[in-house]
């Protein structure tokens, strides 16, 4: 289960940043201070000549060379990122055959360049939140301050209860409902995140067949990490249709505090699903919460 928060919360906290990435405004620079060729024993280059500058925060290269003999290549990259406390953290280690890395037409070239430095991007400022996430100190809490369902025109519940707490910086949920009439149902999940400025952030907006999610079918991998929980609680049917008279149960869905990363800054999120059987509206239902700092207990003595 905390293998499936930590999924979970990547999923609702990564997506925003690049999100960030992809919207924000440039703040920062690159730079180079060192380049440097070292040959090996064979030396095949009649020409071979390097430059670099920086200028206006960006790094410009020029590299010419002229082989004495035709030859396929290969390159071996590694890529390490020196952190502040000067360790060396490495985020890639390849060998890559060179002839298939220019084998596409020049037209494509630049769209392929292009590619390849947003990975790198994506590398070198991903990768590093992702070792925070696994290696930090988990001190932040999930909690859950609002739960309510709004019926439909047509009441499909002979029995319908919930309830929920939030204790120990995690959330429990539990569930519990019976059909008048079963049948094959879908749902549509909106996800939004609400940033400390106020502003609303969707992150999921979908409508999912419910009878492919006991299937193990997903059109989104978010709504598969938080399906995939559900479903491990609940004693919902291997496949459809819903059974009439039948009493279902989502025995305390529980998120936990401990799979946040520390990074991840106080927020509040909204999560709306709207419910149907057989095609009819049945209802919807809200859930509200928010991810913050614990409080620490003041009355401990200091030793």
């Amino acid at each position: 289960m905390l293998d499936i928060g930590k999924r979970l919360i990547l999923a609702l906290f990564i997506l925003p940043l690049l999100y960030e990435l992809n919207n924000c405004e440039r703040k920062l620079g690159i730079g180079m201070y060192y380049m440097n060729y070292t040959a090996g024993p064979k030396y095949n280059f009649s020409v071979f000549n390097y430059k670099f500058y920086n200028v206006d925060n960006k790094i410009v290269i020029y590299v010419e060379f002229k082989l004495y003999e035709d030859t396929h290549f290969t390159a071996d990259i590694k890529l390490d990122m020196l952190r502040a406390n000067d360790k060396k953290m490495n985020l890639l280690n390849t060998h890559q055959d060179g002839c298939n890395l220019f084998s596409a037409e020049k037209s494509k070239l630049r769209g392929n360049m292009l590619d390849i430095g947003k990975r790198f991007v994506v590398v070198l400022l991903i990768l590093p939140l992702l070792y925070e996430f696994n290696n930090s100190e988990r001190n932040l809490g999930i909690g859950m301050y609002y739960m309510n369902y709004t019926a439909g025109q047509r009441y499909n519940f002979s029995v319908f209860n919930y309830k929920y707490y939030s204790v120990d910086n995690k959330i429990v949920v539990y569930v519990e409902f019976e059909l008048y009439e079963g049948g094959n149902f879908t749902a549509h999940v909106k996800l939004d995140m609400l940033r400390a400025n106020n502003k609303k952030m969707n992150l999921l907006n979908m409508e999912q067949d419910g009878c492919k999610v006991l299937n193990g079918v997903h059109s989104s991998r978010l709504l598969k990490i938080i399906a995939s929980e559900i479903i491990r609680v609940v004693n919902l049917p291997a496949k459809c249709p819903l059974l009439a008279n039948k009493l279902y149960i989502v025995n305390n869905y529980t998120l936990e505090g401990q799979s946040l990363p520390s990074f991840i800054p106080p927020l509040h999120w909204v999560i709306q699903t709207k419910f149907k059987v057989n095609n009819k509206y049945l209802g919807y239902m809200i859930l509200q919460g928010n991810i913050f700092k614990p409080k620490t207990d003041s009355t401990k003595l200091k030793t």
